[in-house]
């Protein structure tokens, strides 16, 4: 028979999986299963997967693998990874409220209230309000309100210089 290796943890616990160290340290927070996660900040969520870390208040990981939420100590954050592998929402000054749907390697980094809802390589940096999606959408500093989806399929970096501006929609279909 196959062991099982899942359980539901919260309030400080640490307990081994199995394989893994899954370790839950902030007030209400939960781990719902998987293997090395960490629900460090009050009441954060980690519901599974692989060494995901949520250590931002009121912040949640569905699952996926290598997913981080992390601001700064006393920030309080309502972000929310639904999946995906390797994404990151993070910053000093919080990104209150953001949200990456899943996908690869996206960050929303010092930027309120915005949103990536899946793809990869994707990165909003310092723009609140903010939309990318697709693959290498690359929002800089002081964007925003603006909506950029970018399909740059050819892993180059985008071939077109986004402007810092706010309260922009821009789309750029890519051909291989």
């Amino acid at each position: 028979a196959l062991a099982k290796k899942s359980a539901t943890i919260s309030n400080g616990t640490q307990i081994n999986l199995g394989n893994g160290t899954s370790i839950t340290s902030g007030t209400g927070s939960t781990i719902g299963g998987g293997e090395g996660n960490q629900a460090t900040a009050n009441y954060s969520v980690v519901a599974g997967g692989q060494t995901n870390e949520a250590k931002t208040q009121y912040s949640a990981i569905g699952g996926g693998q290598s997913n981080k939420i992390i601001t700064s100590a006393g920030v309080v954050g309502y972000e929310v990874i639904g999946g995906g592998i390797s994404n990151e929402i993070s910053g000093n000054n919080g990104s209150v409220g953001s949200m990456i749907g899943g996908g690869s390697s996206n960050k929303i980094i010092n930027s309120v209230y915005s949103s990536i809802p899946g793809g990869e390589l994707n990165t909003i940096n310092d723009s609140d309000y903010a939309f990318a999606g697709g693959k290498y959408a690359s929002l800089p500093a002081n964007s925003d309100g603006t909506f950029l989806w970018e399909n740059n399929a050819q892993a180059t970096p985008p071939l077109v210089a986004i402007p810092a501006s706010s309260n922009s929609f821009l789309i750029f279909p890519r051909t291989a």
